[in-house]
């Protein structure tokens, strides 16, 4: 009875476990063939996002020539106008005339094989190409590795690229831009009339090389960004100009910036061949909270010009907490840092400013602006200075408050005149190292004037009469104190003193060392009436 009932539970169970034997092979096999082959909705994805992808446009696949005689500026622009978000648009070597501008449109790319593809607007002075290149308003836009010559230089009304109406988050990199009459790279909110106006923001300039020469219109530039021709500060601290080499010739400026907060010049350099009027290496115009650092500028005119009152600005016509550090200006004839105008907050730090002549000065500050504005709370440390007619000149302000004003540590050698000649009330000169002055080593003119702990060697070279280690003029309440002053130097018969202090009062001298004065240590001239000797 029992092997029956097993034998039919055999017969029972072996077929269901045959059946689950070829369930689970059926179901490897299945999963294994599913596995290989792409389903319907995978494929359909990838098909999507191949479609998606950005891509590379040859411009000599869509009607160019780069022959330099066919007019390629209908085929470009037919190609811009019909390409994707993120598309970029290349030209191989070739040289590609064009009688028109083009036109990138928003997050483009438009690049090329690098010197090689070299774009040639029409030179006739009457042909549509105002700027080869015109980002209109555009966003997100990178233009690169191009050749833009513009064959003339005598034509005004022309950039090599010009970025206008609130275009923003551009960048122009590793261009090689020359013979453009007016402009190089132009970025700006008001050009010659309307609609041309907008903010910018996100501006990159960076690693191109810029060369003016033949430039004849009056202060052509070869960099510049003027958001605003009026009108408050463009606030967005996106603009970036870096690492360019630009050759200014006579008649024009290196790189120009104006009414702009947060802007970053830095790493740039420019040679410039101007002799005569506002020429300069770099012009930073009514800004704030800005950097110019690391730049070399080679001849010209003034080497660095930080300027206000020329907008409307949020605190006063002036500019505001601006750095100008780590620079190298050699033989610029007027200044190596100039200011023509008042400001409030500038640091002008370890600078290498030279001369091989004997005019203009390393450092001046003209602060009594247009506008009535001094200057306050500026710094002047750590500078070399050499040559020159004046080290330190700060002109023009004599009774003008000049609050938190310091000049600290510079050491300024062979100067044609004075090493420091400031005027303004409230000034501190501190630890400076002069040598080899031709007249004085310091002349200050204002009230509470403090000078302590400068070094002065060799001063009056050239044997003038009437000179002193330092001078003060017209300042009460002054504290002269811990200055050495070693050896001055003129000739037989000149007054050559330490310190003379003429139409003063009030000040106050101790710790002064005097070491071989041809006439003596101290001398007072023209003292009020009252004041104590």
């Amino acid at each position: 009875m029992d092997i029956k009932k097993n034998l039919n539970l055999q017969k029972f169970i072996s077929p269901l476990i045959i059946c689950l034997i070829l369930f689970l092979l059926a179901f490897f096999l299945w999963d294994l063939i599913a596995f290989s082959i792409p389903s319907t909705k995978q494929a359909l994805v990838e098909g999507i996002l191949s479609e998606q992808a950005p891509s590379v446009f040859n411009v000599l696949d869509f009607g160019a020539k780069g022959d330099g005689t066919t007019d390629d500026a209908p085929a470009v622009n037919a190609l811009l106008s019909s390409i994707s978000a993120g598309d970029s648009v290349y030209f191989p070597n070739g040289r590609y005339r064009l009688g028109q501008n083009l036109f990138p449109p928003s997050d483009s790319t438009v690049f090329g094989a690098g010197d090689a593809a070299v774009l040639l607007p029409d030179a006739d002075v009457l042909a549509p190409v105002n700027h080869p290149i015109w980002v209109k308003g555009q966003n997100n836009v990178f233009i690169h590795d191009l050749q833009i010559d513009c064959q003339d230089p005598t034509i005004a009304a022309r950039a090599g690229v010009m970025l206008t109406d609130g275009a923003s988050f551009v960048t122009v990199q590793n261009m090689y831009i020359r013979r453009c009459g007016q402009y190089a790279i132009a970025a700006g909110d008001k050009r010659n009339s309307p609609p041309y106006f907008g903010g910018l923001h996100g501006i990159k300039i960076l690693n191109n090389r810029v060369d003016m020469t033949g430039a004849t219109y009056p202060n052509a530039i070869g960099i510049e960004v003027l958001p605003k021709g009026s009108g408050p500060y463009n606030s967005n601290p996106g603009i970036i100009i870096a690492d360019n080499s630009v050759i200014a010739d006579a008649a024009s400026n290196g790189i120009k910036v104006n009414n702009q907060s947060g802007a970053r010049l830095t790493g740039n350099y420019i040679t410039s061949r101007g002799v005569s009027g506002s020429v300069s290496g770099i012009n930073l115009g009514t800004s704030e909270n800005s950097i110019i650092s690391g730049n070399t500028v080679i001849g010209g005119v003034a080497g660095i010009v930080i300027s206000g009152a020329i907008g409307n600005v949020p605190n006063g016509a002036r500019s505001h907490n601006l750095s100008v550090s780590d620079n190298i200006v050699n033989n610029s004839s007027y200044a190596g840092i100039w200011s023509p105008d008042g400001f409030d907050g500038l640091t002008i730090h370890q600078n290498a400013l030279s001369s091989s002549g004997t005019g203009g000065s390393g450092i001046r500050l003209n602060s009594a602006s247009s506008n009535g504005n001094g200057f306050s709370n500026v710094v002047i440390d750590l500078n070399s200075i050499k040559g020159f007619a004046l080290g330190v000149y700060i002109p023009e302000v004599a009774g003008l408050n000049a609050p938190g004003t310091i000049i600290r540590q510079n050491a300024i050698t062979s100067p044609f005149g004075f090493a420091i000649q400031v005027n303004g009330s409230d000034i501190q000169v501190l630890q400076n190292n002069i040598i080899k002055t031709g007249t004085s080593g310091l002349q200050i003119t204002g009230a509470r004037a403090v000078a302590s702990n400068n070094s002065i060697t060799d001063s009056n070279t050239r044997g003038v009469a009437g000179q002193a280690g330092l001078i003060f003029l017209s300042g009460d309440n002054s504290l002269i104190n811990g200055n050495i002053v070693l050896n001055s130097v003129g000739g037989p018969g000149l007054m050559d003193w330490g310190i003379v202090l003429n139409k003063t009062c009030n000040e106050t001298l101790t710790g002064n060392n005097f070491i071989n004065m041809r006439q003596g240590e101290v001398r007072h001239l023209n003292q009020p009436a009252g004041c104590p000797l």
